[in-house]
């Protein structure tokens, strides 16, 4: 997988854009590629692409939203070659797959998804390159990010 390089201002339409949206709930995933490259395209850290901006919560002017991202504002995001994802991306999806569904009701509220991920991915990137990783959720945490009965 190649690491695209994404800058703030992308970032910024692209809550600008979501604030308009007409949609009973917005889901926004962002395990983010945002430079992690020096001159030549070589990795500035291993197995990491670095998030090192801030930007103010997108979702203030959204209703029935939530955005998941893969690290804070000044981490770095890693990657789980093993499994050929991000750490993020890989424990995202087996949250949704039911891993996540802590109270067994069918559903995975964006709250549930946030315990899973969090656990799971802070403990992987400590283990496996002895750095920090904290995954943030902003908006609606009661959201309904799935409902597991309509996979079956």
């Amino acid at each position: 997988m190649k690491c695209l390089d994404v800058n703030i201002s992308v970032v910024k339409e692209l809550y600008k854009q979501m604030e308009e949206i007409k949609a009973k709930s917005v889901t926004i995933v962002i395990d983010a590629c945002f430079s992690g490259k020096s001159e030549g395209d070589t990795p500035v850290i291993r197995s990491a692409s670095p998030v090192f901006f801030d930007i103010s919560n997108p979702l203030l002017n959204v209703k029935n939203g939530v955005v998941f991202t893969s690290s804070t504002g000044k981490q770095v995001s890693s990657w789980y070659h093993k499994k050929q994802h991000g750490l993020f991306t890989y424990y995202f999806l087996q949250g949704l797959r039911g891993k996540a569904d802590i109270d067994n009701d069918g559903k995975i509220t964006a709250k549930e998804l946030e315990k899973h991920i969090s656990k799971n991915v802070s403990e992987q990137a400590r283990i496996l390159y002895n750095r920090e990783q904290t995954p943030e959720v902003m908006g609606d945490r009661e959201i309904i990010v799935v409902k597991l009965h309509d996979f079956k």
